[in-house]
């Protein structure tokens, strides 16, 4: 995702689990809203940025837990925004066994959601609470509650409400205060029920009130809902695209062997010079003339060695490159159905909320309005099967990605393994022809005047 940090390796080393991510230059979100708050453009489209990455992970079954300023990168270009989700140390793979609560109290005070502190279940929406915070601060320079402590910062939320950030800053949209205040329920039911839903009501404030002059994040499809087999089907044509020369990453194999012949026609001319010597000097130079024989025929099998490594290393070159693309295309297809989904939740969570509300006041004498709660059934059973389809498009998209995954994996581990196998024995001849080429030489020293 082009908002998420790269984690390019998992492991554990002496008992202590370790993330292997990608480098990424530039300042946290942290070092900015220090200098000051945001324009609030700037900090709803950085925060539309940081939701759909959210999205993305929940999507896949992890929870961030600990999103706060420091633990986002912003990379700004020509006054483009970019920003990467980072530091997943101690994310929560949906549906694991908890641990007891004294053990599960991640995050930072002030950033993390009340249901945290007190020892309920969570699910996606305390990302939600945390982005609430971010964009507040990003608005404010301020976080939401004042406390004196860590441990009020904690507390505050359970017992207060946030403070309107219209209070300490003037000029933001009503629909840009709203959305906040609503993130930062003390209930997880009473947020937007995902980090899509947020992304789009962000974009859509931007279209409302700045046009469409803001660094891009993703924006909703606006093309028809398609069928799971024209998702998959689409996705899937990339599978077998590029191409399968190794021409990427090939090492510069003429170059190593102009050096071993170099080398060995050196050793050749001081055979040749000791042998015109004569005496002792012509004994070691036809010792020496052994072993420039055997270096010889080493050098092709050098040569030939490495240039298996370099196919070999443009064959694992390939198959990432490959796996990138595909992750990203079908990843990005996930995306627009889960924006879909979102859309379509809301549409139907409003549409059940007037349903529920006539059918309350009928009970209680009301005027009865037979009409409008039959059609709002038919528009709620419509609204339940589209989102049911698209929840189906994204469970087979996600099926076909873990399994492309695993044969991906089993292509590049056999791919590395052949890799790892060659340059060890690439590495072991170039040792011995230069073992062998330096006992010629010493042979000669050791007989040569001076």
């Amino acid at each position: 995702h082009d908002h998420i940090v790269e984690i390019t390796d998992v492991g554990e080393s002496d008992g202590v689990a370790y993330l292997v991510m990608e480098y990424v230059s530039g300042e946290s979100l942290l070092e900015h809203v220090q200098r000051g708050a945001f324009a609030w453009q700037r900090a709803a489209n950085i925060a539309m940025q940081i939701a759909g990455a959210l999205g993305r992970a929940h999507e896949l079954g992890v929870i961030h837990r600990d999103l706060k300023p420091e633990n986002v990168m912003l990379l700004t270009d020509k006054g483009v925004d970019n920003a990467k989700l980072m530091d997943f140390g101690i994310a929560k793979i949906i549906d694991l066994p908890a641990l007891t609560f004294s053990e599960q109290l991640f995050g930072t005070p002030g950033y993390i959601a009340p249901e945290y502190v007190e020892g309920l279940p969570i699910d996606g929406r305390a990302d939600l609470y945390s982005l609430g915070v971010l964009l507040y601060e990003m608005l404010t320079a301020q976080l939401p509650f004042e406390g004196k402590g860590q441990a009020d910062l904690l507390l505050k939320p359970l017992t207060s409400a946030p403070i309107p950030p219209s209070q300490r800053v003037e000029g933001l949209p009503p629909a840009l205060e709203t959305l906040v205040l609503r993130a930062l329920a003390r209930k997880p039911e009473d947020r937007p029920h995902d980090a899509y839903a947020i992304q789009a009501a962000l974009a859509e404030i931007l279209r409302q009130h700045a046009g469409d002059r803001v660094s891009s994040a993703p924006q909703a499809d606006d093309d028809p809902v398609h069928t799971s087999r024209e998702v998959v089907e689409t996705i899937f044509d990339v599978r077998d695209g590029g191409g399968e020369t190794a021409t990427v990453g090939r090492i510069a194999t003429s170059e190593m062997a102009d050096r071993w012949a170099l080398a060995l026609g050196e050793l050749e001319a001081a055979i040749s010079a000791a042998r015109r010597r004569g005496g002792a000097d012509a004994v070691a130079a036809s010792r020496a003339a052994e072993l420039a024989l055997v270096a010889s025929e080493m050098i092709p099998r050098v040569s030939r060695a490495s240039s298996v490594v370099s196919e070999l290393q443009a064959r694992v070159d390939l198959l990432d490159a490959r796996g990138r693309e595909f992750r990203e295309s079908i990843g990005n297809a996930i995306d627009v159905l889960c924006r879909d989904r979102s859309r379509e939740r809301a549409h139907l969570d409003a549409i059940r909320a007037r349903r529920r509300a006539l059918e309350a006041a009928a009970h209680r004498g009301g005027e009865p309005r037979a009409w409008e709660i039959s059609a709002l059934s038919t528009e709620e059973e419509r609204a339940a099967g589209v989102v049911h389809d698209l929840s189906f498009q994204v469970d087979e998209l996600q099926r076909q990605l873990d399994a492309r995954n695993e044969e991906h994996e089993r292509e590049l581990v056999e791919a590395t393994g052949a890799l790892e196998g060659s340059i060890a024995a690439m590495r072991r001849l170039s040792h011995e022809v230069v073992r062998t080429l330096d006992e010629g030489v010493q042979m000669l020293a050791r007989t040569s005047p001076g």
